[in-house]
């Protein structure tokens, strides 16, 4: 009994699926191609953050404490991002901040 139960939903689900996407497919509304194309482009962009942080980590073991500017010239991102990355990266535990605002601010490993 269990098991039509289960195949009975899932025939119903994917009826339901391709009914919606026949609905909806021409009311600008994310259908399951685009909302995959979504998806992907949102873990590259979680996948590349990650590295990022990565390296941020790597470049401060190798070189005991950096700036900004320093991690901006290697990685290559805004530096917004590589400031957001250190505030992530800060409230990890992982590094700490050196200095309060401006050029004097520096990061190091905890």
């Amino acid at each position: 009994m269990y098991p039509l139960i289960v195949a009975i939903v899932i025939i119903v689900l994917l009826i339901l699926l391709v009914v919606t996407t026949i609905v909806i497919k021409n009311r600008n509304v994310i259908i399951p191609h685009q909302f995959l194309k979504l998806y992907s482009f949102i873990a590259e962009r979680l996948w590349r953050k990650r590295m990022h942080k990565k390296k941020m980590i790597a470049m401060l073991i190798e070189k005991g404490s950096l700036a900004n500017v320093d991690f901006r010239k290697e990685i290559n991102v805004s530096d917004s991002s590589i400031v957001n990355y250190a505030d992530e990266l800060e409230k990890e535990g992982k590094i700490e901040q050196m200095g309060k605002t401006g050029r004097s601010v520096k990061y190091r490993l905890k």
